[in-house]
Formats: structure tokens, C-alpha cells, sequence
């Protein structure tokens, strides 16, 4: 039972850690009407979409490299951060009437947001155990289409300023839990170390990545989004002209 406990709870904490990632994503739809009227820009949720999906087309695998190279202890919460300066920016966009700050700010939950649902499966393959990966993807599923329902249930209640309060303030909550999870994790690697349970990840305290050893890092990185193959440039274009007809 303890161990079942065990297992869930990693689940449960790792699944809801980008539930306010989705209540952003999706609250141009939640509260397209208000936005429409406070920007008076009917072409707001298009352009939304749009700014969302130009910059994921690239910095998604880039991450993603980025994320299998350093680990989730670091990059995690750093991409939260991101998602949540997005957040903010989208307060002051609606307080100061701005669409262009506004569009910015989709732009930039552009870059990190797609890449912080890598780092959560990545997250469920190095912490869960292999006889449960199944229903550790499940929650991660879970917890994304809570986040949708969330912002279709919740947002619409208040007004738009104080809807991205609510999201930005689970999101600062995200990067807490996201970063002390982590170190929670890192411990209980270091105490079963030898018992072959759970990959041994990166720990950025005990183990100091030198300067030039980072600089080839990222150089390998770079060398292997240089060498993509052309299909997948062609499916990542395929997805930004679906995502853009969005309205």
C-alpha cells in the first residue's frame, strides 16, 4: 500500500504541475468575448493562436534537446518561469489596452509552454516506475485536460484581469512545487543509487558542469537541430498552418 501510495502521489504532484499552463493556453476561448471587447480586435483569438504556434515550431525540439542534456531539476522550473512572465504580461496588456503586449506574451508562452509538457513526461519517465509509465502518462493526460476544463468552468466567472491573477498565482505555485519536487527526487536518488529503481539524473549541487563542458554541450545540441531531417520541418509546418486556422 505504501509504495502504491508512493507512486500516486509522484503522479498526482507531477500531473497538475502544468494544469495552469493549459487554463492559459486555452483562455483566449474562455474569455475571447471579453478580450475582443477590451483590445476591439475580433482577430485577437487568431492572432493568438498564431503568435503561439510560429515560435513552437522551433524552440520545441531545441528544448526538448536542451531538457534531455541538463535534466529536469534546472530546466523545469526555469520554463515555468517563462510560462508565468507570460501570465503577468497579459495583466498589465488588459490593464493598459495594449494587444501588442498582449500578443507578445502568447509569443513568449510560445517558447517554453509546449516545452513544459516535455519536461513533464520526461519528468513520469525518470520518476515513476516502468510498471506503472501507463498510468503515470495518464495523470500527465489528467492534468492537462483539467487544466482546459478549468479554464472553461473558472474564467469565465470573473473578469479577465482577474482570471490570469488566478492563473499566474498557480503558476508561481507550479514553479515552487516543480523545484522542491525536484530536490525531493534528487535526495531519493542519492539514497537508492544502487538499487537500479530510478534513473540517476543530473544534480546540479553535487555534480559542477564546467564552463567549456556546457559550451559543447550546447554545441551538440545545435549540431543536431542542424542535421533534422526535412520531414520534420514539413510536420512542423503542417501543425502551424492547422493551429493558425484556429479562430
Amino acid at each position: 500500500c505504501r509504495y502504491i501510495s508512493t507512486q500516486l502521489f509522484h503522479m498526482f504532484i507531477i500531473a497538475i504541475t502544468v494544469t495552469p499552463n493549459l487554463m492559459y493556453a486555452n483562455s483566449v476561448n474562455s474569455l475571447q468575448a471579453e478580450l475582443d471587447s477590451t483590445f476591439n480586435n475580433p482577430q485577437l483569438n487568431y492572432l493568438s493562436y498564431m503568435c503561439s504556434a510560429i515560435p513552437n515550431i522551433v524552440t520545441l525540439l531545441i528544448f526538448s534537446l536542451i531538457i534531455d542534456t541538463f535534466n529536469m531539476i534546472v530546466i523545469y522550473p526555469c520554463l515555468q518561469t517563462i510560462n508565468t512572465i507570460a501570465t503577468a504580461l497579459s495583466i498589465i496588456a488588459i490593464n493598459i489596452q495594449s494587444s501588442a503586449l498582449f500578443i507578445v506574451a502568447r509569443v513568449i508562452y510560445g517558447i517554453a509552454g509546449e516545452a513544459a509538457l516535455v519536461c513533464q513526461v520526461k519528468t513520469v519517465t525518470q520518476v515513476i516506475h516502468k510498471d506503472w509509465l501507463a498510468v503515470g502518462l495518464g495523470f500527465v493526460y489528467a492534468g492537462q485536460v483539467l487544466g482546459e476544463l478549468l479554464s472553461v468552468l473558472c474564467l469565465p466567472v470573473v473578469n479577465a484581469t482577474g482570471s490570469y491573477i488566478l492563473i499566474t498565482c498557480l503558476q508561481v505555485l507550479s514553479i515552487l512545487s516543480t523545484y522542491l519536487y525536484g530536490q525531493m527526487v534528487r535526495r531519493k536518488v542519492n539514497r537508492r543509487v544502487n538499487r537500479n529503481e530510478i534513473v540517476v539524473m543530473y544534480d546540479p549541487i553535487t555534480e559542477h558542469l564546467e564552463e567549456s563542458k556546457i559550451k559543447k554541450e550546447m554545441k551538440n545540441v545545435l549540431k543536431q537541430v542542424k542535421g533534422l531531417k526535412s520531414a520534420y520541418w514539413a510536420m512542423a509546418t503542417m501543425k502551424f498552418f492547422h493551429t493558425a486556422g484556429i479562430k
